[in-house]
């Protein structure tokens, strides 16, 4: 089967003879129909090609929310059993359980700093963090929309098409 640029290519190459009045568009009007069908069979394989890749992209977007649902209860019940054992251990006075698929283990952790007042930390105690600064793309584009402003370092790229399949 013939590829769809060449399909176009062939149809376009027609087009061009009969604008330049080198053959009478009646003679060509069969090719020019054959091509026309053939382009629109490719275009509609194409598109639903596009739709069902659509589908299949939404299918795995539901079951990656699915999965993030499952994932976060997994991880409450680890912590619910880990929070029982660690409770019930030390109820029961035991930091240590080894055992010869898994050692089990009641560990202080290291110390750790919780900041109750920033500012009453002294300054020694602090790191300058440069600002993080983000162009701010849809307050560019409202003032190129409002008043065409013409702002340096950015391109604004206006009439740009795109294929909508649905």
């Amino acid at each position: 089967m013939t590829q769809l640029y060449k399909l176009v290519g062939d149809y376009a190459a027609i087009q061009q003879l009969i604008d330049d009045g080198e053959v009478e568009p009646a003679t060509m009007e069969t090719a020019l129909g054959q091509l026309k069908g053939a382009i629109e069979v490719k275009a509609e394989n194409i598109g639903k090609m596009v739709l069902n890749w659509k589908a299949e992209a939404k299918a795995i977007e539901v079951e990656i929310e699915r999965l993030g649902l499952r994932r976060v209860a997994l991880i409450g019940h680890v912590n619910s059993a880990k929070d029982y054992l660690q409770r019930e251990l030390e109820f029961a006075r035991i930091d240590h359980i080894k055992l010869p698929t898994l050692t089990i283990s009641i560990r202080t952790n290291q110390p750790s700093v919780n900041v109750i007042d920033e500012g009453a930390v002294p300054a020694q105690f602090t790191r300058i963090i440069p600002p993080h600064y983000e162009v701010n793309k849809v307050e560019i584009l409202r003032a190129w929309k409002q008043d065409k402003l013409d702002i340096p370092g950015v391109c604004i790229t206006a009439n740009k098409k795109r294929l909508e399949i649905r």
